[in-house]
């Protein structure tokens, strides 16, 4: 939705700021008017959305507020501009998905999540409603059902909210 407002909606006519919200969150962290209670000792492994950091240059304003809200910050080998995306916004999230362990074939969240998981942060974050959906679905799988005990998965917002003053 982001990024149909932002570049397609224009051609159409329509002219307005288009703010995703993760650079408004970090924006009111800024400046002061958003305050967060740290969380000492957690660390997260942040999820860049392909719509986000690929085609939109927004790499840093989920970290800040990450950083904001006391968390250490884990990277993975594929993040920002060279993400590897879920496939949720690249509509994986409405396709059935050939898997076939024998041929070595991973579904795309399943080989996302596994990259996640192997980050060792006790929080997984993303700021995309369609790779949450795709991450969750890969977290209820079984080779990731009891690993995912001790990690959690969450949107950004979600974050933000739990850690609020």
């Amino acid at each position: 939705g982001f990024n149909t407002l932002k570049h397609d909606y224009p051609t159409f006519g329509f002219e307005w700021q288009v703010e995703h919200h993760t650079e408004f969150i970090e924006r009111l962290i800024s400046s002061g008017q958003l305050q967060l209670e740290a969380a000492p000792g957690q660390t997260a492994v942040l999820h860049d959305s392909c719509f986000l950091a690929r085609y939109n240059d927004i790499i840093d304003p989920p970290r800040q507020i990450l950083r904001a809200a006391g968390m250490g910050v884990t990277e993975v080998a594929r993040s920002g501009k060279a993400t590897f995306c879920c496939g949720g916004g690249g509509g994986r999230a409405w396709l059935e998905e050939e898997a076939n362990p024998e041929e070595g074939k991973t579904r795309i969240n399943a080989n996302r999540m596994e990259e996640l998981i192997a980050s060792a942060a006790g929080q997984i974050v993303t700021s995309c409603p369609l790779c949450m959906l795709m991450l969750e679905d890969a977290a209820k799988r079984p080779e990731f059902e009891q690993r995912m005990s001790s990690v959690g998965l969450k949107d950004i917002a979600e974050v933000v909210a739990d850690r609020l003053k």
